[in-house]
C-alpha cells in the first residue's frame, strides 16, 4: 500500500494526474458530449508488493546506459509543444462544412489558450475555420492566437476573413488597428 502511496503523491506533486486527465478530457471532448463523473476509491487500489515494477536505487535506467548530455534532446517548452493528437501531418480528416463539429473545434482550442499552448490553439481554430468558413468567431480565435505565436501571416489573413463575416462587430476598430500593427 505504501508503493501505492507514495506513486499516487509524486504523480500529484509533478502534474502527471493532471495532464492525464487533460489528455482525456480532450481526447472526449472532441468526439462528443461527455458527461464527466469522477470518483476514486483508495480501497479498491490493489497491488502486490511485488508489482510495483519500479527502479532500485542504483539500477540503470531500461535500455543500457544513461544517455549522454550530446545525445539528450533539447528541452522544449511543453506549452509551445503541439500534441501528437494535434499534428496535422498525422490528420487523415475528409473536411466539409460541419458547424456542430467546428462549435467543438472552438471549445478544444479555448482549453489549449487557456492552458497556454498557443500553438495547439492555433490548429484547432485553423479547423474550426475549415469546418465553417463563414464562423466569425474561429477567424477572431484564430488571429488572436497566431499572434500569441507569431505567425503575423496567419493573424492578418484571420483577421481580415473576421472583418469579412463580421464587418460590423463591436470590436471591428480594435481589429483594424491590430491589422494596422501587423503590416
Amino acid at each position: 500500500m505504501r508503493c501505492c502511496h507514495e506513486r499516487l503523491r509524486v504523480w500529484t506533486a509533478d502534474g502527471t494526474w493532471d495532464r492525464i486527465l487533460d489528455h482525456v478530457i480532450v481526447k472526449d471532448d472532441s468526439v462528443g458530449a461527455v458527461e464527466w463523473t469522477f470518483s476514486i476509491d483508495s480501497s479498491s487500489v490493489r497491488a502486490h508488493q511485488h508489482a510495483a515494477g519500479a527502479r532500485k536505487k542504483g539500477d540503470p535506467p531500461p535500455g543500457g546506459s544513461k544517455t549522454s548530455p550530446s545525445k539528450a534532446k533539447p528541452s522544449v517548452d511543453p506549452k509551445e509543444e503541439v500534441p501528437p493528437e494535434e499534428d496535422a501531418s498525422l490528420s487523415t480528416d475528409n473536411i466539409q462544412f460541419n458547424p456542430l463539429q467546428s462549435r467543438k473545434e472552438i471549445t478544444a482550442g479555448n482549453f489549449y489558450y487557456k492552458k497556454g499552448n498557443y500553438r495547439a490553439a492555433t490548429n484547432r481554430y485553423r479547423r474550426a475555420a475549415q469546418y465553417d468558413d463563414g464562423n466569425s468567431e474561429a477567424w477572431l480565435k484564430l488571429g488572436e492566437s497566431a499572434e500569441k505565436v507569431k505567425d503575423a501571416e496567419t493573424a492578418k489573413e484571420a483577421y481580415n476573413k473576421y472583418l469579412s463575416s463580421a464587418p460590423d462587430a463591436k470590436n471591428a476598430t480594435e481589429i483594424r488597428k491590430k491589422l494596422e500593427k501587423l503590416k
